[in-house]
């Protein structure tokens, strides 16, 4: 850590992800939307949320996959601007479910 701390001095080091269109910006939405949607189940065993938390989760799930499945069909449309805005719209959705399985989501 030294030695990187020593080569880096005062630079600064930039993640901000960079995609070369909106199409591949949307594969990555895609993957990032279905990884969230991978961690409700283990967030509602994990949490046991009482039914009416449930019924929300439930109810937030069905909203995103409606979404994604509409941004799914924008993209095979050719329009991968108006998927990506949809596809964040469904994303948001899942971190609802995941609020209401008990899950604290970070605030970006």
């Amino acid at each position: 850590l030294r030695q990187m701390s020593g080569l880096l001095a005062s630079n600064t080091i930039d993640y901000t992800m960079r995609f070369t269109s909106p199409a591949q910006e949307f594969e990555y939405e895609m993957k990032r939307y279905r990884s969230l949607e991978g961690l409700v189940p283990s967030a509602l065993k994990e949490f046991n949320p009482r039914p009416e938390a449930r019924t929300a989760v439930d109810r937030h799930l069905e909203n995103s996959r409606s979404i994604a499945r509409t941004a799914q069909q924008q993209a095979v449309a050719g329009r991968p601007d108006i998927a990506l805005t949809s596809m964040r719209e469904a994303m948001a959705e899942v971190q609802k479910a995941l609020t209401a399985t008990g899950l604290a989501i970070p605030q970006q």
